[in-house]
This record gives C-alpha cells, sequence and structure tokens, in this order.
C-alpha cells in the first residue's frame, strides 16, 4: 500500500512531507501548511502519506485538517 500512496501525491509535495517528517510529530501543522501550498489543498492520499511519515494515526492528520479554518480538503473551484 505505500507505494500507492506515494505515486497518488504529488512528488514535490512528497519531497516536502519527506523532509517535515524527519523533524518530528511536532511540524504536522507546519507540514500541512506547505503541502496546501504546494496542492492547493490537502488531499485524503497527501494524509495518509503524512501519517504514515510522522507515525500518527490518520484520523489525527484529519483532526488538526478539519480543525482549523485555513485547511482545505477540496482544491478551489
Amino acid at each position: 500500500m505505500k507505494k500507492k500512496t506515494k505515486a497518488a501525491v504529488d512528488n514535490k509535495s512528497q519531497k516536502i512531507i519527506e523532509k517535515f517528517s524527519r523533524q518530528g510529530k511536532q511540524y504536522v501543522i507546519p507540514l500541512l501548511q506547505k503541502v496546501q501550498e504546494q496542492d492547493g489543498y490537502i488531499s485524503e492520499k497527501a494524509m495518509d502519506l503524512v501519517s504514515e511519515k510522522l507515525n500518527i494515526p490518520v484520523s489525527h492528520v484529519y483532526a488538526v485538517t478539519t480543525f482549523y479554518s485555513y485547511f482545505r480538503l477540496h482544491p478551489i473551484g
């Protein structure tokens, strides 16, 4: 399943996730901000990859994403 998740996430976003995941779990919000800057929104596949790389439940990533109103789950338009 790991290959399927990675393939569905934009290459630049994947690099961002890889970079920030090395800094620790406390970087979940800045990481999501960078992914959204790159893609325009936070995709389900990006949340899955963030969860995997930070070793936190996807439910936590989803909770953070939906708690803050500036995160988008769908592209604008």
